[in-house]
């Protein structure tokens, strides 16, 4: 556990770097639009959780990290840990300093629940991304996972696009039918969607690793 520990706390070492961004953009959001800091956390500390990769590449880390008394298991367990990790702590940030904000600033547009759902709306999308992108980056490395990713991306969206027709047109309904029936579930939807894409993906990602010579 100790192993696990110390892979994470190297990762999360690497976000010192991005905290002058960070607070510049607080700034700017807090001046402009508040609510759209629900947002930029999720979205922006989940992206730099999969930037672990890039550095992990150009500083040839793994070659040294695999001399310790580490398997490839270990490493990818600490990977997913660091990556949830950060996409939580983006959607509890979100949510709480735009809520505390407005609440300081005497927002009429204040509301707690939208603050909320949005802020964990882009933290479930986040990990929808990061579901396919991880074992992306440890097949084809960070420089050729972002183009592959890219084009997945837009694989991914005309597969749900063509699953919701279909959906629409078998249960011959109309598209705004369709998305008030699943409104009321769409939350538990995602989650258990989210779990088994996450799990899928672990699974993957071991098995890619293993076959690496690093």
């Amino acid at each position: 556990m100790k192993i696990i520990e110390g892979l994470m706390i190297k990762d999360f070492l690497n976000v010192k770097s991005y905290l002058k961004i960070f607070m510049l953009t607080l700034m700017i959001f807090i001046f402009f639009n508040t609510q759209m800091l629900t947002i930029f956390f999720p979205l922006c500390l989940g992206m730099v959780a999969i930037s672990s990769f890039n550095y992990d590449e150009l500083t040839k880390a793994n070659r040294f990290i695999l001399t310790l008394p580490v398997n490839k298991k270990e490493i990818i367990r600490a990977r997913y840990l660091y990556i949830f990790i950060m996409t939580l702590l983006g959607f509890i940030l979100g949510f709480t300093l735009t809520s505390l904000i407005q609440i300081v600033k005497q927002d009429s547009t204040f509301n707690v629940m939208q603050n909320l759902f949005t802020s964990a709306g882009a933290s479930i999308g986040m990990m929808l991304l990061q579901s396919f992108e991880i074992p992306i980056m440890y097949k084809f490395g960070a420089e050729k996972g972002r183009i592959i990713q890219s084009i997945g991306i837009i694989l991914i969206m005309l597969t749900i696009s063509g699953i919701a027709t279909f959906l629409i047109k078998i249960l011959n309904i109309s598209l705004v039918t369709f998305l008030e029936m699943l409104e009321n579930y769409i939350v538990y939807i995602a989650l258990v969607i989210i779990a088994i894409l996450y799990i899928c993906s672990y699974m993957l990602s071991i098995k890619i690793y293993k076959k690496i010579e690093v």
